[in-house]
């Protein structure tokens, strides 16, 4: 049971999401990363997604740079900064705002009756 990935690179062509993983897991993870830019950067900011593997519908890792690479030039260096900025100061991809640091509350152990009395 392979657990699915998404990574993320920011540049002037644009936002690209690297999706790696079992196919249904893998496109939700996209789809959900490509909302997530939208929300952050703004609906403007392009989003291109490529699904890594063999296979149809599939990128293979070789040829990520040379797809990647024609896409067209739609945002200036500073433009690409701020996006980059914004991503990561809101979270980036862990996307746990909410989460507090240390011991996770949901999981505490329960006390042994002999430290209690």
């Amino acid at each position: 049971d392979k657990a699915a990935m998404v990574f993320r690179g920011v540049s002037r062509r644009g936002v690209v999401l690297l999706g790696e993983g079992p196919k249904g897991s893998a496109q939700r993870m996209l789809a959900s990363q490509e909302k997530f830019v939208h929300r952050i950067a703004g609906p403007e900011v392009p989003v291109t997604t490529y699904l890594l593997g063999e296979g149809e519908d599939r990128t293979p890792m070789t040829d990520v740079i040379r797809e990647a690479k024609k896409l067209p030039k739609q945002m200036t260096d500073a433009e690409a900064e701020a996006v980059h900025k914004r991503l990561t100061a809101m979270g980036g991809m862990a996307q746990q705002a909410g989460m507090p640091k240390g011991i996770d509350p949901r999981r505490a152990r329960t006390a042994k009756r002999s430290t209690i009395r």
